[in-house]
């Protein structure tokens, strides 16, 4: 093989490294899968109920929030939780004990207008979110 090849071949080598290091790393945004919501009194906002890990012994939390969204038509509403976990190891072959105890955390998403009778759907399932009501009295 010749210089340029071996020079060609490394450059390929390099753009690939490149390209699959930020999808191996840890601290990767996902979006939360949602089973259910709880709706308002006023029906102007679903509260989800995350479950994440214990806060650390500070009281801070390894997972944030990064992005929400709703999406409303004047059939249904389209919800997403976007998050990271922030004490995920950097790289894979780090490693990292992971305590398997849940913890709630409540996430709050503001309505244009009131639920009413929409579907709620996860924007990235498609699938449809129970909503608990609040009781009539």
């Amino acid at each position: 093989m010749s210089t340029t090849g071996f020079k060609r071949s490394g450059l390929m080598l390099l753009l690939a490294f490149i390209m699959l290091v930020p999808t191996a790393c840890g601290r990767q945004n996902q979006w939360e899968r949602i089973y259910s919501a709880e709706l308002s009194s006023d029906e102007s906002a679903l509260t989800v109920e995350l479950t994440i890990s214990p806060p650390n012994a500070d009281g801070t939390f390894c997972q944030q929030v990064v992005d929400k969204k709703v999406i409303e038509s004047a059939s249904q509403v389209m919800i997403a939780i976007q998050t990271r976990d922030n004490c995920a190891p950097t790289f894979p072959w780090q490693h990292q004990d992971v305590l398997m105890i849940g913890h709630p955390f409540n996430v709050d998403l503001r309505l244009q207008k009131p639920l009413g009778k929409r579907t709620v759907l996860d924007k990235e399932t498609q699938q449809e979110i129970r909503v608990d009501r609040p009781s009539a009295g």
